[in-house]
C-alpha cells in the first residue's frame, strides 16, 4: 500500500496487512512528524506500529551565510579580553577597544579624537602620518637659524659701518650716514626673506630645521610654494610684534601651529 506524508509529501510503501482495523500512527522518516493512516479493509493479526519503509529525502547542506571580515573581527574581539591591541590611526599607539572611537574604517584613541575631528572639518578623509614638532624643538631650530643669519649679515654690517662717516656738523655726512643705515636695514630684511623663501620652497626647511629633522608642509603634507614660504616669513613678524604670543601658540595647539602657521595654513612636522 502506497501512503504519503501529509506534512512533507514523502511517499512510501506499507504492508496493509499490518494496519489494525482502527488505524495506525506512523512517524515520517523525512520530517519526523506523526500522522494516522487507516487500512482499506480489516485484516487481523497486525501490529499497532507498522514500519514506514520509504527512504528519507537526501539532505542538502547549504553553506553558512558569509560574515564580513570587519564584523567577524569585532565579534571575536568582543569575546576576548580588552587588551591594548588596537592601534590608533593617528598616533599609532595601542589601546583597548573600549578606549577607541570608530570613524568609518579608522579607529582613533580618545586623545587624538579632537585632532581627527579637526582634520575631517578641514576636508581630509584619511588620517595622515604627520608627527607635529612641538614648541621647544621649533625654538631650537629658530635659534640655529638666528645664528646662521647673524654670521651671514655680520660682514654687511661691518662694511656699512666702516664706510659711514657720521659728522653732525656736515649735512652731507649726515645724509650719507642715514642712507647707509637705510641700506643696511634693507639688506637685513631682504637677505633673511630670500634665504627663508629659498630653503622652504626648495628643501621644505631652513638650516635650523634641517639640523633637527623638521620640515614645513601644507595640511596635506605637500611641499609649499615659494610664495607661501615668503608669506610665512613675513607673517612671523606678526607673531613677534604681539610679544611673541604667535610663537607661544604652538605649545597649546593640537597640531603645534603658531600664528604664522595658521595664517599661511602650514604645519611643522618631523621628517621621516
Amino acid at each position: 500500500m502506497v501512503i504519503e506524508c501529509p506534512n512533507c509529501g514523502l511517499k512510501g510503501n506499507v504492508d496493509e496487512t499490518k494496519i489494525p482495523e482502527n488505524g495506525a500512527s506512523l512517524t515520517c522518516k523525512g520530517c519526523q512528524e506523526k500522522f494516522t493512516i487507516s487500512r482499506p479493509e480489516a485484516v487481523g493479526g497486525v501490529s499497532s506500529e507498522p514500519e514506514f519503509s520509504a527512504e528519507p529525502p537526501p539532505v542538502v547542506e547549504r553553506p553558512a551565510p558569509a560574515v564580513p571580515a570587519a564584523a567577524a573581527q569585532e565579534d571575536s574581539s568582543a569575546l576576548a579580553t580588552d587588551k591594548p591591541q588596537w592601534s590608533c590611526s593617528l598616533c599609532g599607539e595601542n589601546f583597548g577597544r573600549h578606549e577607541m572611537v570608530r570613524f568609518g574604517e579608522n579607529l582613533v584613541c580618545g586623545e587624538c579624537k579632537p585632532a581627527y575631528v579637526q582634520m575631517l572639518q578641514q576636508g581630509e578623509t584619511q588620517p595622515t602620518d604627520m608627527r607635529y614638532a612641538g614648541f621647544w624643538v621649533r625654538f631650537a631650530a629658530k635659534f640655529i637659524d638666528g645664528i646662521v643669519l647673524w654670521i651671514l649679515l655680520m660682514p654687511f654690517s661691518m662694511f656699512f659701518t666702516s664706510t659711514m662717516n657720521f659728522d653732525p656738523n656736515s649735512p652731507e655726512a649726515v645724509s650719507s650716514a642715514m642712507s647707509g643705515i637705510g641700506i643696511m636695514y634693507l639688506v637685513q630684511i631682504i637677505i633673511p626673506a630670500a634665504l627663508t623663501c629659498f630653503f622652504l620652497g626648495k628643501f621644505q626647511a631652513t638650516p635650523g630645521k634641517m639640523a633637527l629633522g623638521l620640515i614645513v608642509v601644507s595640511p596635506e603634507r605637500g611641499q609649499i610654494s615659494y610664495m607661501r614660504a615668503l608669506g610665512r616669513h613675513f607673517s612671523e613678524w606678526i607673531s613677534s610684534l604681539i610679544f611673541a604670543i604667535g610663537y607661544i601658540m604652538a605649545a597649546f595647539d593640537d597640531e603645534k601651529r603658531s600664528l604664522h602657521d595658521r595664517i599661511c595654513s602650514t604645519r611643522v612636522i618631523y621628517k621621516k
